[in-house]
């Protein structure tokens, strides 16, 4: 009898655990953009009669973008003015773990978020000197097939607490359009068979690569997915120029934890010095003339920093690029290739 409880016991958890993982979990990110705020309740606390009154919903224009970036369990909020320049971000992780984040005048900011359901709940507090001036909570959720952002926020403090409803859209990104365009970059095969085949490939890099200039000028690069995309499309630009661009965009893509922006970082800069007749410094074009042309001197510790695999592995790499076949390449260093 009591084997049989253990066994229902178990089925009872299997099925909750089931049940639990068939949540789905929405991803946040986007830039998102103040549609409006309402405020639901407001109070003074015990004591206070003589407080004021919370002050009224500023205007939807008055409040900040949103630039979120998620990818579990890492959560960054980016607070944006109207004219995308940072004006504070927060780190955060979704396993409910406490994380700090330090603010100017010797202020602190403590939050926890968790799960629940499709929602992401944070508790934080903002401290100074140990001591809570004010906290909260912050309730995300996403509606309208994930184009509308609300945040339902309760905050308290020694003299009033209130609770709003704040409703963000998704902005017209330039997120899809980069990946469109790097999805195109992938997956065109590039013939040179013929004069026609040159001239229609080149025409249809160029036409990518100046659309990409345009979104990088005009600012509207955010995660590190859209600055990795672009990077890639100057990589395979025709000009010195582009080369070294593209390496200044993986090098953010990278300080945005996208897992390929180190190497494509290290990668466009070897392009850049072999274009200008340079040796590469890092060995991660191959060739005969390319590799020929390598400057060894840097230590492996440096090529690991920028996932670039040790030298003995590149001069493998190369014999088996010389003997046309491609068993064992190996492009990135093996730690990088374990942590993603």
């Amino acid at each position: 009898m009591a084997n049989v409880r253990r066994l229902m016991l178990a089925l009872v958890v299997a099925a909750i655990a089931l049940q639990v993982q068939a949540v789905e979990r929405p991803d946040f990110s986007g830039l998102w953009v103040p549609r409006c705020r309402k405020i639901l309740d407001a109070e003074r606390a015990q004591g206070q009669t003589d407080a004021p009154a919370p002050p009224p919903p500023p205007a939807a224009g008055e409040l900040p973008q949103l630039l979120i970036e998620h990818r579990e369990p890492k959560l960054t909020v980016s607070f944006l003015d109207p004219q995308g320049e940072l004006i504070s971000s927060l780190a955060m992780t979704t396993d409910g773990a406490e994380v700090l984040n330090e603010r100017g005048g010797g202020m602190a900011h403590r939050s926890a978020t968790v799960w629940k359901g499709p929602a992401l709940v944070t508790t934080w507090r903002l401290e100074s000197g140990g001591t809570r001036l004010i906290g909260g909570t912050d309730t995300r959720e996403l509606g309208d097939g994930g184009r509308l952002l609300t945040i339902t926020g309760e905050v308290e403090d020694a003299r009033s607490k209130s609770r709003t409803v704040t409703v963000y859209t998704l902005a017209p990104a330039a997120s899809t359009e980069l990946e469109r365009l790097f999805n195109e970059d992938q997956s065109d095969s590039r013939p040179y068979s013929t004069p026609e085949e040159r001239a229609q490939t080149d025409a249809r890099a160029l036409r990518r690569l100046e659309r990409v200039s345009q979104i990088v000028g005009e600012g509207l690069l955010r995660s590190g997915d859209d600055y990795y995309r672009a990077a890639m499309i100057f990589q395979h630009g025709a000009r010195s120029e582009d080369y070294l661009t593209a390496h200044v965009l993986a090098s953010v893509a990278g300080f945005k934890g996208h897992p390929w922006g180190q190497w494509l970082s290290a990668a466009s800069l070897d392009l850049f010095l072999l274009s200008v007749d340079r040796p590469q410094i890092l060995g991660t074009i191959y060739g005969e003339s390319n590799f020929a042309r390598y400057d060894r001197r840097l230590h492996d510790a440096i090529r690991r920093e920028y996932c670039v695999p040790p030298l003995e592995v590149q001069e493998r790499n190369q014999q088996s690029v010389a003997q046309r076949h491609r068993d064992g390449f190996q492009r990135r260093a093996s730690e990088c290739e374990s942590a993603e």
